[in-house]
């Protein structure tokens, strides 16, 4: 299993108010690449031109915004996915409007943060998990190729078998 997979975590900031604490976050680690932006078409040009399929992708975005503008975001999340359909989605808001958030965007995205002392560490509890999630399904493809290698190989035994007592008689 390659373990030195890119990660590419890519953060809508319009606020600035959370990407410089995510790159603090990740500075050390070479496999992390904290990409910030401030506004959504440069994020979304971004995911046209340099994001692929080999990397693991994760995008952060900041929704601080009220309820009522919901509907942006849907919008927002729903040109990122079809942009980069692979892409797991983090999205904070405020506390108050947690619920209202997760409900309406629950299918579309990986968590929902909010925004509170917590928030980092969150951040990279959720990033991790998106990580690990990746690689057990990395696993779990070359277990079932293997698992499937082993049959076919037992089965040509078997017929061999067959066949050789049937050739000897």
């Amino acid at each position: 299993m390659n373990r030195s997979r890119q990660v590419h975590i890519l953060c809508y900031d319009d606020r600035k108010s959370f990407s410089d604490e995510i790159k603090k976050m990740f500075v050390g680690n070479k496999r992390y690449d904290v990409i910030s932006f401030h506004n959504k078409k440069m994020f979304v040009d971004y995911c046209k031109k340099s994001c692929s399929d080999e990397h693991i992708n994760i995008g952060v975005i900041g929704f601080v915004e009220s309820p009522e503008k919901l509907q942006l975001l849907n919008i927002f999340l729903d040109e990122i996915l079809n942009v980069l359909p692979n892409i797991k989605l983090l999205v904070f808001t405020q506390q108050k409007n947690i619920n209202e958030v997760s409900l309406e965007v629950a299918e579309k995205v990986d968590g929902v943060i909010p925004i509170n002392n917590n928030m980092l560490l969150r951040t990279n509890n959720n990033i991790k998990r998106i990580i690990s999630e990746h690689y057990l399904h990395l696993a779990a493809k070359k277990r079932n190729r293997i698992f499937i290698a082993t049959i076919a190989f037992l089965i040509f035994c078997i017929i061999s078998i067959i066949m050789f007592y049937r050739l000897t008689r």
